[in-house]
């Protein structure tokens, strides 16, 4: 028997409590086995992250250091640049093929991912599942995207990397934004949001 794994990548540029509670929610899922976190070394949607790679690698483990069944993987790190969940999702099954791999995502992810490269091989082999912060309605999602995807159970909460920066860089309240590991590393590393 397979081991499932619900695969989440991302920017992760910072880590925030929006990408632990939809951890969170995959974890409590009867088909998911174990979380992998998988940073994207160089994303394809944008120039470069704010905070460097080994710094992503670090928060997200510092974040889910005390679940068992969370792994961090800094697999696209050793993969060729742009970073495609596509050649992520090959490289994971060449190397453990008695896994099977759920690419899992947020909902604002699911909306653009009839852009992302080799979407449409990414749907033949994987099922997707998206952490949708609203009601159960997938009709906001691409028209041959919105059959493929499995709605989880999630609980509401709208935080946005992009929020987060830009409540960095303007010095706002971030509590309830950031994992204490998260605000910690920005104390110490005041120069990456100048």
């Amino acid at each position: 028997m397979k081991t499932n794994i619900g695969l989440f990548g991302g920017a992760f540029d910072p880590i925030h409590l929006g990408h632990v509670a939809v951890v969170d929610s995959l974890l409590h899922h009867p088909e998911i086995d174990e979380v992998w976190v998988v940073p994207t070394f160089h994303p394809s949607h944008r120039d470069k992250a704010t905070i460097p790679f080994d710094d992503r690698m670090m928060l997200c483990k510092e974040v889910f250091h005390d679940a068992p069944e969370v792994h961090v993987l800094s697999l696209e790190k050793d993969l060729p640049p742009p970073s495609y969940t596509l050649k992520t999702l090959e490289a994971l099954k060449a190397s453990y093929s008695d896994h099977e791999f759920i690419l899992c995502m947020g909902e604002d992810s699911a909306r653009s991912f009839h852009k992302w490269y080799g979407y449409e091989q990414i749907m033949a082999q994987h099922r997707l599942f998206v952490a949708q912060r609203a009601e159960k309605n997938t009709s906001a999602y691409h028209n041959d995207v919105q059959v493929h995807i499995e709605v989880i159970d999630h609980p509401m909460i709208d935080i946005s990397s992009t929020e987060s920066r830009e409540r960095i860089v303007m010095k706002k309240a971030l509590d309830e934004f950031l994992p204490q590991a998260v605000l910690d590393y920005l104390d110490d590393h005041p120069e990456l949001f100048h």
